[in-house]
């Protein structure tokens, strides 16, 4: 739980000197529930330059803010780690963007609660 935003982030799209920065690997986490998270954070794990996900992850998260975080689902950067998330658990009542079922693979399993 954190919903501050990150202190000295990095931009949010890479520039050539933070390209050369390592990716973070995440080999062996299967859960990860940032349901009280900043965007901040979101963005931290599902961007491709910054994090690599094993391919089975259980992601929670309340929809604004990774609606936000994908930019409707239309962001090439969060498009790789997005297909690794088995399942996706989205938090809220509202309406589904129509490109979510284009962003995650329809055999993916999508709870809104």
């Amino acid at each position: 739980m954190n919903n501050k935003p990150q202190k000295n982030k990095l931009h949010s799209e890479p520039k050539k000197n933070n390209r050369d920065l390592p990716i973070i690997r995440y080999s062996h986490l299967v859960k990860l529930d940032l349901t009280d998270a900043h965007n901040d954070y979101i963005e931290q794990f599902l961007v491709d330059w910054k994090t690599s996900l094993s391919n089975v992850v259980r992601l929670s998260v309340s929809y604004r803010p990774l609606l936000r975080v994908t930019r409707n689902f239309t962001r090439n950067t969060t498009r790789l780690n997005c297909t690794k998330v088995i399942p996706l658990c989205i938090y809220d009542n509202g309406r589904l963007s129509l490109h979510i079922k284009d962003y995650f693979p329809s055999e993916k399993v999508f709870e809104v609660l």
